[in-house]
């Protein structure tokens, strides 16, 4: 819908942060730490545009918890010539690249949005920007009040760009994974697939599969 119709903006923003936080939850449940996994989840599920503050309370903890650093340092790290193949998304955005379809939106415009990004373009660098991105969000939902998305045939979905005939994220890392997984141990190579957060949809696509 939000391809060719206009949609609040706090709605969108919303999405977005859950969808973060819930993928949060499943890294913290890889990296063993299952309990604090759960408390993630509640929150995406919760999530409304008054949880501010609780977010703020389970961001300060992830960034001081060495349980989370450690196993996702220097692990899986794109290449400055991978990231720029993909066509956007927050890997590439982990990777230092200013790609994000909301800075050609003039609702978003006027709400000052900037893209979050990074440069450490490994695991720890991508858990980082979608902790980020999900408390970006929440302000910009808090902002924007009543604003709508101007159709533009091109929305910044969770995963990246989505557009009629544009390749997605997930396609393109989908395609550069045996690259990155070659030669790692078996954690880092769960930990790079993890952290990559790739679409379901572009994975059952890329095997062939059907949904049930």
């Amino acid at each position: 819908m939000a391809l060719s119709e206009p949609v609040l903006v706090r709605e969108l923003e919303l999405v977005r942060a859950r969808h973060h936080l819930t993928w949060l939850s499943e890294l913290l449940r890889v990296c063993g730490l299952p309990a604090y996994g759960l408390r993630v989840l509640r929150l995406a599920k919760t999530l409304r545009l008054e949880s501010g503050p609780e977010l703020e309370g389970v961001s300060r903890w992830l960034l001081r918890n060495r349980s989370l650093r450690w196993p996702t340092r220097h692990v899986g790290v794109l290449s400055a010539e991978q990231a720029e193949r993909l066509p956007g998304g927050p890997v590439a955005r982990a990777a230092g690249i200013y790609a994000d379809a909301r800075s050609q939106d003039q609702a978003y415009e006027r709400l000052g949005f900037r893209p979050v990004v990074a440069t450490g373009s490994d695991a720890y660098a991508r858990w980082r920007i979608r902790l980020d991105e999900a408390r970006q969000a929440l302000v910009l939902a808090n902002a924007a009040q009543e604003a709508r998305t101007t159709p533009l045939g091109l929305v910044e979905g969770p995963f990246g760009p989505i557009g009629s005939g544009r390749p997605s994220a997930g396609s393109a890392l989908i395609e550069m994974l045996p690259e990155l997984l070659v030669g790692q141990e078996w954690g880092d190579a769960v930990m790079t697939v993890v952290s990559l957060a790739i679409d379901p949809a572009d994975a059952l696509q890329a095997t062939g599969g059907e949904e049930a």
